[in-house]
Protein backbone atom coordinates (compact mmCIF):
# COMPACT_ATOMS: atom_id res chain seq x y z
CA UNK A 1 0.00 0.00 0.00
CA UNK A 2 1.21 3.54 -0.83
CA UNK A 3 -0.05 7.07 -0.98
CA UNK A 4 1.30 9.38 -3.51
CA UNK A 5 1.27 13.60 -2.16
CA UNK A 6 2.81 16.58 -3.20
CA UNK A 7 6.78 16.75 -2.42
CA UNK A 8 7.34 18.90 0.92
CA UNK A 9 10.58 21.07 1.30
CA UNK A 10 11.35 18.42 4.60
CA UNK A 11 11.37 15.65 2.30
CA UNK A 12 14.21 16.72 -0.05
CA UNK A 13 17.32 15.04 1.48
CA UNK A 14 15.36 11.28 0.86
CA UNK A 15 14.12 12.98 -2.71
CA UNK A 16 18.25 13.01 -3.23
CA UNK A 17 18.78 9.40 -1.83
CA UNK A 18 16.36 8.19 -4.04
CA UNK A 19 17.50 10.31 -6.83
CA UNK A 20 21.17 9.15 -6.33
CA UNK A 21 20.40 5.34 -5.73
CA UNK A 22 18.04 5.16 -8.89
CA UNK A 23 20.81 6.99 -11.11
CA UNK A 24 23.32 4.76 -10.09
CA UNK A 25 20.66 1.87 -10.84
CA UNK A 26 19.67 3.31 -13.97
CA UNK A 27 22.54 4.48 -15.61
CA UNK A 28 25.90 2.87 -14.40
CA UNK A 29 26.04 1.49 -17.91
CA UNK A 30 25.40 4.35 -19.68
CA UNK A 31 27.25 7.71 -17.76
CA UNK A 32 30.81 7.77 -15.75
CA UNK A 33 30.18 7.57 -12.54
CA UNK A 34 31.39 11.24 -12.47
CA UNK A 35 28.72 12.27 -14.64
CA UNK A 36 25.93 10.53 -12.13
CA UNK A 37 27.92 12.22 -9.33
CA UNK A 38 27.66 15.69 -10.95
CA UNK A 39 24.31 15.51 -12.33
CA UNK A 40 23.48 14.08 -8.71
CA UNK A 41 25.08 17.18 -7.23
CA UNK A 42 24.25 19.72 -9.36
CA UNK A 43 20.58 18.81 -10.76
CA UNK A 44 19.55 17.20 -7.71
CA UNK A 45 20.73 20.12 -5.11
CA UNK A 46 18.83 20.60 -2.70
CA UNK A 47 18.19 24.27 -3.91
CA UNK A 48 17.31 22.82 -6.90
CA UNK A 49 14.46 20.71 -5.92
CA UNK A 50 13.43 22.87 -3.65
CA UNK A 51 12.68 25.46 -6.43
CA UNK A 52 11.02 22.79 -8.09
CA UNK A 53 8.69 21.97 -5.17
CA UNK A 54 8.13 25.54 -4.88
CA UNK A 55 7.21 26.66 -8.85
CA UNK A 56 3.22 26.86 -9.14
CA UNK A 57 4.34 25.62 -12.87
CA UNK A 58 5.57 22.26 -11.93
CA UNK A 59 4.01 19.13 -10.17
CA UNK A 60 6.75 17.37 -7.62
CA UNK A 61 5.33 14.24 -6.06
CA UNK A 62 6.10 11.31 -3.77
CA UNK A 63 5.19 8.18 -3.30
CA UNK A 64 5.39 6.84 -0.04
CA UNK A 65 4.81 3.68 2.12
CA UNK A 66 2.58 3.15 5.08
CA UNK A 67 6.65 3.36 6.91
CA UNK A 68 6.66 7.00 5.38
CA UNK A 69 9.40 5.99 3.41
CA UNK A 70 9.99 7.64 -0.28
CA UNK A 71 9.71 4.65 -2.43
CA UNK A 72 9.09 6.99 -5.95
CA UNK A 73 8.87 10.57 -7.36
CA UNK A 74 7.48 12.41 -10.05
CA UNK A 75 7.94 15.79 -11.48
CA UNK A 76 5.78 17.20 -14.51
CA UNK A 77 5.88 20.62 -16.12
CA UNK A 78 3.38 22.60 -17.90
CA UNK A 79 4.71 23.47 -21.47
CA UNK A 80 1.02 24.83 -22.70
CA UNK A 81 -2.42 25.04 -21.68
CA UNK A 82 -2.70 21.20 -23.40
CA UNK A 83 0.69 19.54 -23.11
CA UNK A 84 3.36 18.41 -20.14
CA UNK A 85 6.75 17.54 -20.03
CA UNK A 86 7.92 14.52 -17.74
CA UNK A 87 10.99 15.50 -16.67
CA UNK A 88 11.55 12.89 -13.66
CA UNK A 89 10.21 9.53 -12.63
CA UNK A 90 12.27 7.23 -10.41
CA UNK A 91 11.25 4.33 -8.08
CA UNK A 92 13.79 2.65 -6.42
CA UNK A 93 14.15 -0.90 -7.49
CA UNK A 94 12.65 -3.18 -4.86
CA UNK A 95 9.60 -1.32 -5.27
CA UNK A 96 9.42 -1.42 -9.53
CA UNK A 97 6.45 -3.12 -11.33
CA UNK A 98 4.10 -2.75 -8.11
CA UNK A 99 2.27 0.50 -10.07
CA UNK A 100 3.88 2.91 -8.32
CA UNK A 101 5.56 4.28 -11.52
CA UNK A 102 1.70 4.05 -13.20
CA UNK A 103 0.34 6.06 -10.31
CA UNK A 104 2.71 9.02 -10.27
CA UNK A 105 2.03 9.38 -14.06
CA UNK A 106 -1.61 9.13 -14.07
CA UNK A 107 -1.55 12.04 -10.84
CA UNK A 108 0.83 14.58 -12.92
CA UNK A 109 -1.75 14.49 -15.53
CA UNK A 110 -4.48 15.20 -12.87
CA UNK A 111 -2.79 17.63 -11.86
CA UNK A 112 -2.65 19.66 -14.78
CA UNK A 113 -6.62 18.92 -15.93
CA UNK A 114 -7.18 18.94 -19.32
CA UNK A 115 -4.12 17.42 -21.08
CA UNK A 116 -3.90 16.75 -24.89
CA UNK A 117 -0.36 15.88 -25.25
CA UNK A 118 2.46 14.62 -22.64
CA UNK A 119 6.39 14.56 -23.69
CA UNK A 120 9.51 13.13 -22.57
CA UNK A 121 12.97 12.14 -23.52
CA UNK A 122 14.49 8.47 -22.21
CA UNK A 123 18.24 7.59 -22.55
CA UNK A 124 17.92 5.01 -25.86
CA UNK A 125 19.87 2.61 -23.72
CA UNK A 126 17.53 2.65 -20.55
CA UNK A 127 15.28 -0.52 -22.14
CA UNK A 128 13.20 -0.31 -18.49
CA UNK A 129 12.52 3.12 -19.46
CA UNK A 130 11.59 2.89 -22.41
CA UNK A 131 9.87 -0.47 -21.83
CA UNK A 132 8.09 1.46 -19.10
CA UNK A 133 6.77 3.91 -21.55
CA UNK A 134 5.79 2.20 -23.99
CA UNK A 135 3.77 0.01 -21.93
CA UNK A 136 1.84 2.90 -21.06
CA UNK A 137 1.07 4.40 -24.18
CA UNK A 138 3.77 6.31 -25.85
CA UNK A 139 5.46 6.22 -29.15
CA UNK A 140 8.84 6.97 -30.52
CA UNK A 141 9.07 10.08 -32.24
CA UNK A 142 12.22 11.33 -32.47
CA UNK A 143 16.03 10.42 -31.11
CA UNK A 144 18.69 13.33 -30.00
CA UNK A 145 21.99 13.99 -28.80
CA UNK A 146 21.67 15.03 -25.36
CA UNK A 147 25.04 16.73 -23.75
CA UNK A 148 24.34 15.81 -19.70
CA UNK A 149 27.60 17.37 -18.08
CA UNK A 150 29.41 16.76 -20.72
CA UNK A 151 29.03 12.93 -21.61
CA UNK A 152 26.92 12.83 -25.48
CA UNK A 153 24.04 10.37 -25.39
CA UNK A 154 21.20 9.62 -27.84
CA UNK A 155 17.60 10.24 -26.15
CA UNK A 156 15.13 9.39 -27.30
CA UNK A 157 11.66 11.82 -27.68
CA UNK A 158 8.43 10.10 -26.47
CA UNK A 159 4.73 11.22 -26.54
CA UNK A 160 1.55 10.10 -25.77
CA UNK A 161 -1.89 11.79 -26.97
CA UNK A 162 -5.05 12.26 -25.65
CA UNK A 163 -8.07 12.27 -27.51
Amino acid sequence: MFTVHKAKEEEIAKIKDLLYFTWVDTYRNIYSQQTIDKVTSVWHSHEALRNQILDPNTYFAVAKDENDEIMGMVTAYKRDNEEILISKLYVYPAHQRKGIGKRLFDEALQAFGNVKKVRLEVEKDNPKGVSFYKKHGFEMKETKQDNVQGEIVTCTVMERSFA
